[in-house]
């Protein structure tokens, strides 16, 4: 102990004759079940203090976190859509014949007069 500060000495010491009889305590199934019990009442307060926050912010007409994280994944989804998007038209425009190129010519179809003959409809 001739290295240890002075002030550590008595925490060291209390240390010693406590951590024992705590690390027993926090091993045992009532602290695990205490501990459950007292996370379940945290969510439970943090959700009616959230659902009340957030209807006071939508009388003001104001987002709240909710809506901000719906906005922010539909910003996501966008952002997947448009880059799926920009990869589809890079593989079109590579796939395009070169301008200037051989190219298909467009087939055309032209319409032929009626004559009245023709109609097989009946008048």
């Amino acid at each position: 102990m001739a290295d240890t500060p002075l002030w550590r000495q008595p925490i060291n010491g209390a240390e010693r004759a406590l951590g024992p009889h705590v690390e027993a305590l926090v091993r045992s199934e009532e602290f695990a079940i205490a501990v459950g019990l007292a996370m379940r009442a945290r969510k439970a307060v943090e959700h009616r203090i959230a659902r009340s926050s957030s209807g006071v912010l939508h009388r003001l007409n104001l987002p709240a976190a909710t809506d901000v994280t719906r906005i922010l994944q539909e910003i996501g989804r966008l952002n997947r859509e448009v880059s799926e998007l920009k990869v589809q038209l890079s593989r079109q425009e590579k796939a395009a014949p070169e301008p200037g190129g051989p190219t298909k010519p467009a087939t055309t179809r032209t319409r032929r007069a009626k004559s009245s003959g023709d109609d097989p409809r009946p008048r």
